[in-house]
C-alpha cells in the first residue's frame, strides 16, 4: 500500500491558508474563499444531502432530496437496497445506517455538475464508520467509469480519480480511524492539486497528474466499485455537501462537526 508523503497537520501552516478569513488571501494568492454559517450561504452550492430534513421514508430512507437548487436527489427505488435512519445517534442528530449488503442511493447527474477545470471544488461530509470481519469498510462514495470514489475503511482513506474506468490518480491516507466514531472529511480541488483535511486538520496536499473531468456516469452514496463489481459499504452517513468555490475550511470543519 503506497505510504503517505510529509504529513501536513497543522492548522494554518505557512504553505496553506485554507483558514483564511474573508479580507485575508488564499495561500498562493488568487480569489478569497467564501465564508459559511451553513451551505445555504454559498452561491456556487452545488448539492447538500442531510439526514437532518429532506428525507422520504418508507422501508427505509428511498430519497435524500437535494438541498441546494439543482434537484440533485438521491433516490433508491429497491426496498431491499435502502439505508435506514437512525435517530439520535450522534450528539441527539440522526444518521443513515447502510449495511454492507446492499444499501444505496444513486444519482445521474451529480458529477456533470461539478466544475473542476475552472474552479475550486469543495466536498465535506461527515460520517461514522462500522468496521466488520466480513467487509472492514466504512463508507465511501463511488463511481466507476468516470469522476472521483472516496473509500475509507479501519485502516486507512484513499481518494481515487478515474477517467473511462481508467485510475489516473490515488491517494491512501494510512492513519487508523475509529469505529463508531463521526468525523469530517473535506476535500479541496484547485485544477492542480488536492488538499485531504480531517476533523478540520490538513493530512495532505498532493500535485495530481491530470484534473478530474466533468462525467455524465452515475454516482452512488454507499456504494463503488471494486475492480468491475459493485460494492456496498457498512457505516453511518449524516450530512455532505459539494460546491464549485473556495470556501474556508475552518466554517466547514465547524459546520459538520455539530455530529462528533
Amino acid at each position: 500500500m503506497p505510504t503517505n508523503s510529509a504529513n501536513k497537520d497543522t492548522i494554518g501552516s505557512p504553505y496553506s491558508d485554507p483558514f483564511s478569513t474573508p479580507g485575508e488571501a488564499a495561500g498562493g494568492g488568487g480569489s478569497l474563499p467564501a465564508s459559511m454559517t451553513t451551505p445555504a450561504d454559498l452561491s456556487e452550492l452545488v448539492a447538500w444531502w442531510s439526514t437532518e430534513d429532506n428525507l422520504n421514508i418508507s422501508n427505509g430512507i428511498y430519497q435524500f432530496t437535494d438541498k441546494s437548487v439543482n434537484g440533485l436527489d438521491l433516490y433508491q427505488v429497491t426496498s431491499a437496497q435502502r439505508p435506514y435512519l437512525r435517530a439520535a445517534k450522534y450528539n441527539g442528530l440522526p444518521v443513515a445506517e447502510f449495511d454492507a449488503t446492499g444499501d444505496f442511493l444513486p444519482n445521474t447527474g451529480f458529477l456533470d455538475k461539478l466544475t473542476y477545470q475552472s474552479n475550486p471544488v469543495i466536498w465535506a461530509y461527515v460520517r461514522a464508520g462500522v468496521s466488520t470481519a466480513e467487509t472492514g469498510y466504512m463508507f465511501s462514495f463511488g463511481s466507476f467509469d468516470d469522476g472521483i470514489s472516496h473509500l475509507v475503511t479501519d485502516t486507512y482513506n484513499t481518494i481515487t480519480i478515474r477517467r473511462a474506468a481508467s485510475e489516473i490518480f490515488q491517494k491512501y491516507d494510512t492513519r487508523t480511524t475509529t469505529s463508531n466514531v463521526p468525523y469530517t472529511h473535506i476535500y479541496r480541488f484547485d485544477g492542480t492539486s488536492i488538499q485531504y483535511y480531517q476533523n478540520g486538520v490538513q493530512i495532505y496536499d498532493e500535485t495530481m497528474s491530470e484534473v478530474p473531468q466533468d462525467s455524465t456516469a452515475n454516482m452512488w452514496l454507499g456504494s463503488d466499485y471494486g475492480g468491475t463489481t459493485q460494492s456496498y459499504r457498512y457505516g453511518y452517513f449524516a450530512e455532505a455537501f459539494f460546491a464549485n468555490q473556495d470556501v474556508a475550511i475552518a466554517d466547514v470543519h465547524t459546520y459538520l462537526s455539530r455530529w462528533t
